[in-house]
């Protein structure tokens, strides 16, 4: 049902074949465990956002762009995390190689991602807007939603778990 909803107008990534670089829209979440609990989840959270970081840098030293999306609100935290962070992953300037948008609708989320080429997100609403864009997608899922979702769009190999994913 949600996919025969029209997609708002959005601008597309670039399309150069032979580019090298990728823009990745890297959805982050403010996630304290399935009991989203904030004081007995903060280990749970420490360590998601850890490998984050180690993505984000990862991405960053091989020369790709970023663009942050977050799923609502809450998920700033998560966001503000990373970027406090990342000069501690060997990356000495942020900005431009990774935007940080305001987002507060389904229409920003769809824009962040379409200006990517592809997207490696947690919530599930992001990943329904990335397979919406024809975007590839990789799940950090915390739901079996999530891997229902890939496994039906025949992306069930691009999932993981968010509480033991595998860089």
């Amino acid at each position: 049902l949600v996919f025969s909803l029209p997609a708002p107008e959005t601008p597309a990534a670039p399309s150069d074949p032979g580019r090298k670089n990728l823009t990745v829209a890297l959805g982050v979440m403010t996630y304290y465990g399935w009991a989203n609990a904030a004081t007995s989840g903060e280990n749970t959270f420490q360590a998601y956002i850890d490998k984050i970081v180690r993505f984000a840098g990862y991405l960053l030293r091989e020369g790709h762009s970023i663009r942050l999306v977050i799923g609502e609100h809450s998920d700033r935290r998560a966001a503000d995390e990373l970027l406090a962070r990342l000069p501690t992953a060997s990356i000495h300037s942020v900005p431009p190689f990774c935007a940080v948008p305001q987002i507060d609708s389904l229409e920003d989320v769809l824009r962040e991602i379409a200006a990517a080429d592809l997207a490696v997100v947690t919530r599930f609403h992001n990943a329904v807007c990335a397979l919406m864009l024809d975007k590839p997608v990789v799940s950090i899922g915390y739901s079996d939603k999530n891997d229902s979702l890939l496994a039906d769009m025949g992306l069930g190999a691009f999932c993981q778990h968010i509480d033991s994913f595998d860089l």
